[in-house]
């Protein structure tokens, strides 16, 4: 069964209402929105319908994330020139049984100049991490990734970077490291529980077309750099010098713009990756040494618009 939302774009907009990205918790039935023309939506993913559209965040492309628990939402603007906004989606019973969500906007200080918000993977989304630049109205490529308290917007650590940030996420369940690509193609992890940590260094690899996805278990990394090479990289126990990090690697024939890991207990690990020309594969990628040998995958949908 399939559902269609239809995203009522704001008049006079040139790019129209076109959506730019989707967010869902684990639990719950909410699915969170954000479009070209500024604004975000909360809808009812069971049936499609709009529960509540969010006052216009910006005049330009507007991301979101929404926390795990549902309870805890993050809209950014692509213009740069706005503060990270965090919402609290409390709800309000109504009459006919269904509760009323009531969302209340917060600023986070000094996040102008940041971008790929995101909010840590704890149910609650009690951290909001984003990359910064070092100074916001310089043109230098050092970057920063910070982290706050997406409750009361203080920032609570800063991992300086000296060159350009590609990607930071964090790294499930729950988001003790975080993981960084840069344009140079280091790819490094870090603890954020530590005042001071050290960088630990994955490896070096080409950032042109980078994408890069995390298992939910978050053992395992994976990325796509030059747009047509595949890598799994071996991520657990990441403080262990005596572990040996695997790097699984396979050429692909098309240029990948997106991609997504599985983790789940039980079931083997899947890696999807939807391609330039509307194709998504997915290989079981439990064996990973088959899979680098072999690296057929299990499904090819080419009628698929990735």
């Amino acid at each position: 069964r399939s559902l269609i939302f239809r995203h009522r774009h704001t008049p006079g907009y040139d790019w129209g209402g076109g959506v730019v990205n989707a967010s869902y918790p684990s639990k719950g039935h909410l699915l969170f929105t954000g479009s070209y023309d500024g604004t975000a939506c909360l809808w009812d993913r069971r049936t499609g319908r709009e529960l509540v559209r969010f006052p216009q965040v910006s005049h330009h492309e507007t991301s979101t994330r929404i926390s795990e628990d549902g309870l805890r939402a993050v809209t950014e603007s692509s213009a740069l020139t706005e503060p990270i906004k965090i919402w609290d989606l409390s709800t309000k019973p109504k009459a006919d049984g269904e509760d009323q969500i009531l969302p209340k906007e917060r600023w986070i200080p000094d996040s102008k100049n940041s971008w790929q918000a995101r909010l840590s993977p704890d149910p609650a989304g009690e951290r909001l991490l984003a990359i910064s630049k070092r100074e916001a109205k310089s043109d230098s490529k050092d970057h920063l990734v910070r982290i706050w308290n997406s409750a009361n917007g203080e920032l609570s650590r800063t991992f300086p970077h000296p060159d350009k940030v590609i990607v930071a996420k964090f790294i499930p369940p729950a988001g003790d490291y975080i993981a960084t690509a840069c344009q140079g193609g280091k790819l490094r992890l870090w603890d954020t529980r530590q005042e001071k940590s050290e960088a630990i260094e994955l490896g070096k690899i080409d950032s042109k077309y980078l994408r890069m996805t995390i298992s939910s278990g978050g053992d395992y990394l994976a990325t796509s750099a030059s747009g047509q090479t595949l890598r799994i990289w071996d991520i657990s126990h990441p403080t262990n010098p005596n572990r040996k990090r695997g790097l699984y690697e396979m050429q692909i024939p098309e240029r990948i713009f997106g991609l997504a890991l599985s983790q789940v207990p039980g079931k083997p690990m899947l890696l999807a990756a939807g391609t330039q020309t509307g194709t998504v594969r997915i290989w079981n990628v439990d064996d990973l040494e088959s899979w680098k040998r072999v690296g057929r995958p299990i499904t090819h949908a080419s009628s698929v618009n990735s």
